[in-house]
């Protein structure tokens, strides 16, 4: 992949994107463990984190909630979120991801 850089400045942020070209980041809540609410949840599934991603950007959502097999000793679990307007603290760990998309930041 190449990747141009442009700098205008010193205070320039350039974003370079993942393997994959889309932009995901963590997002945080103000109530720690916090994640989407289950009324949102379009679906959920076994699958590992980039396919988690992926599948949730094939459905056009933009929330992913995803526990490892740290958090779920039963298998890693995927839940892709329609939204992310209203909230809930899960019985098991994980982290909720949020798709920002394909930017550059200059």
């Amino acid at each position: 992949m190449t990747i141009l850089l442009i700098v205008l400045s010193l205070w320039s942020v350039v974003h370079i994107p993942s393997a994959t070209g889309s932009d995901w980041v963590i997002k945080t809540f103000s109530e720690v463990g916090a994640t989407c609410h289950n009324m949102d949840r379009h679906c959920q599934s076994f699958l590992p984190l980039d396919d988690c991603k992926n599948k949730a950007e094939e459905l056009g959502f933009k929330f992913i909630y995803f526990q490892s097999i740290l958090d779920r000793p039963l298998g890693e679990r995927c839940h892709i979120y329609s939204s992310c307007d209203s909230t809930r603290i899960p019985v098991l760990g994980g982290t909720t991801y949020e798709f920002i998309g394909n930017v550059y930041h200059i």
